[in-house]
């Protein structure tokens, strides 16, 4: 059986270490790759919690990855790597078909500037994965009173060329700079870059910032945990010129993920 509007997570103050939230909420997508014959395409999503409109202490399962995650696997169908609780014990690697298409209609549900792609999906009622809250998601207001800046550590979790960092299908956390700037306002900025190599299957994967003790607003906050969801994913940065792959990442802001939420149905219809 499969349900659509699990418990909601507890808010962020609740939540006792937030690198194992973001680990619990990514699962690795993949199916026929729709440019290689033969091949196996391969991306990163991650769940956040869409409250219900009866009963804000629930939420929906929406799925958020980069567009061109979903648009290069071919067919109806993609495979999402979860893991699941039994008996025996708290995880279980198991693969999930989630229709991601019905005939030439795809059910997701793209930014349209961004490549950002959100879906409603029903996932087992024995799922061992927990939800981000919306308000994670980083806003320019988020970006402006935190003094988000250029040489900011910020981590991602993902799958690197499909790498799993164990038999039960977790994602591999890493590590960046933030390497550009200005970072806002969004809306013009679109992107901004991150010092970290991109591999394949890294696509779709969060990008946030965790961090015990940050000065902002002239005051150095010792014992406030920042933790915010920058963006997503996208990129390697190439050089136009020569098409040289850098080492690093280009991210889409995370106040498109919100948007692209906001267009999704306030209630999931399954085909």
């Amino acid at each position: 059986m499969t349900q659509a509007s699990p418990a909601q997570s507890p808010p962020p103050a609740a939540v006792p270490e937030l690198n194992t939230l973001m680990m619990e909420s990514t699962f690795k997508i993949e199916g026929p790759s729709a440019k290689v014959a033969g091949q196996t395409s391969i991306g990163t999503g991650f769940l956040v919690g869409r409250p219900m409109p009866t009963d804000a202490t629930r939420s929906y399962y929406v799925l958020v990855t980069a567009a061109h995650v979903l648009a290069d696997i071919q067919g109806d169908t993609a495979t999402l790597v979860l893991r699941i609780k039994t008996s025996t014990t708290p995880y279980q690697r198991a693969e999930h078909q989630i229709r991601v298409r019905q005939g030439a209609t795809k059910l997701w549900m793209q930014h349209p500037s961004a490549d950002v792609a959100v879906m409603y999906v029903p996932l087992p009622d024995n799922l061992a994965g927990r939800l981000i809250p919306q308000e994670l998601l980083a806003t320019d207001a988020d970006f402006q009173q935190y003094e988000f800046h250029p040489g900011d550590e910020v981590f991602t979790v993902g799958y690197p060329y499909g790498l799993e960092s164990n038999a039960y299908g977790f994602p591999v956390l890493r590590s960046g700079r933030i390497a550009s700037h200005p970072l806002t306002p969004a809306a013009t900025m679109k992107t901004f870059m991150v010092d970290f190599s991109v591999f394949g299957g890294n696509s779709g994967g969060p990008i946030f910032l965790n961090q015990l003790g940050r000065l902002y607003g002239g005051t150095y906050h010792i014992d406030q945990r920042v933790f915010r969801i920058l963006g997503l994913v996208s990129n390697q940065v190439t050089l136009t010129a020569t098409g040289e792959r850098l080492n690093v990442a280009g991210v889409v802001h995370a106040s498109f993920i919100r948007e692209a939420i906001a267009l999704l149905p306030p209630v999931p219809k399954f085909p």
